[in-house]
């Protein structure tokens, strides 16, 4: 073998060796990166309690404007809706560790909540017939107004006045509410620059809440209350005689409730050894189209804490909550 071979088989070992121990030592820095997040993980202390109650109280006001407008003045319905319930849910105290430890997995992990509860918690299952056998079960306790304004012919002339005004309190065992919180990610979720803006490296934790149904046949929600619509005879509101609706909507939150005290949730989740409150308000949102404009605004109160097995109190329909809703002039 000549010298020119030998010197090329020589450095071809020297690659082959180079190569090898290079992948040798990538994989044993990657496990010793992984070890380290285990240990990081281990050294969080947690109570292992993962199941927690609460209450909440959800204030949801709309406002609609139809086209087109007559006289400088559109038809407009404005709604209030006040929902209060307690709720039973389980915290990922895995998860948040992980979090911690690694925050970059905030911004990555889809669809990975911290927390997870409802005010019709499923505890278990028939595993023949999954039917739900035993649950936590919440009543709504829900407080609504509402008012419509349109033109009307009074006597010889169009006025504008107030068409429709209703308002009831009550419970709705029908519904319920189902609450999830995770990392925000705007780019995933689709919500708007303002909230976008909002988060950098570490994003807040963002509180999406839904309304589910529980119908049996074709049962509403619905009680007695305040019910006036407008009489073209007699030129005037007068009462019916129907129920008012306690429905819930489906997507109470379109944009989700920011909490941004991260550090001091994750370690609630960990230790919930006290309450924890937060309120908060989310993004208005906004609609328009060449029929309508609506604007929805919606504001949460929470009160969290761990599930020590007392059965809370039953809660009364809280109409003062309601504030007044005023007809457009």
């Amino acid at each position: 073998m000549n010298t020119h071979a030998h010197t090329i088989i020589k450095w071809a070992f020297c690659l082959i060796f180079l190569f090898t121990n290079g992948i040798a030592f990538g994989q044993t820095k990657k496990l010793k990166e992984i070890e380290k997040i285990l240990k990081a993980e281990q050294a969080i202390k947690s109570s292992g309690n993962e199941f927690l109650t609460g209450r909440i109280t959800i204030i949801i006001n709309k406002i609609t404007y139809h086209n087109p407008p007559k006289n400088g003045k559109r038809r407009c319905e404005q709604e209030q809706t006040v929902i209060t319930s307690g709720f039973y849910g389980r915290s990922n105290q895995y998860r948040v560790k992980m979090y911690m430890t690694k925050p970059s997995e905030r911004l990555t992990c889809d669809n990975c909540p911290v927390f997870e509860g409802s005010s019709k918690f499923e505890l278990k299952r028939d595993p023949a017939t999954m039917k739900i056998i035993e649950s936590k079960d919440y009543p709504l306790q829900v407080a609504v107004q509402r008012i419509k304004q349109d033109w009307v012919l009074v006597g010889k002339e169009k006025q504008y006045v107030v068409t429709a005004k209703s308002s009831a309190n009550g419970c709705n065992e029908i519904e319920a509410i189902n609450i999830k919180i995770k990392p925000y990610q705007p780019e995933e979720e689709g919500d708007d620059e303002q909230l976008a803006s909002l988060v950098q490296q570490v994003p807040p934790y963002a509180i999406y809440i839904t309304g589910g149904r529980w119908l049996k046949n074709s049962d509403r929600p619905e009680t007695s209350g305040e019910n006036l619509g407008w009489d073209d005879l007699a030129g005037q509101l007068i009462s019916l005689d129907e129920p008012v609706g306690l429905g819930i909507p489906f997507q109470i939150t379109d944009n989700p409730v920011l909490l941004q005290d991260i550090k001091g949730f994750d370690a609630f989740l960990l230790n919930p050894w006290h309450v924890y409150s937060f309120s908060g308000m989310a993004t208005p949102s906004y609609y328009k189209d060449s029929d309508y404009e609506m604007t929805t605004t919606v504001s949460v109160n929470i009160n969290l804490s761990a599930d020590t097995g007392e059965v809370l109190a039953p809660l009364e329909p809280d109409d003062d909550r309601l504030a007044p809703l005023v007809p457009e002039k």
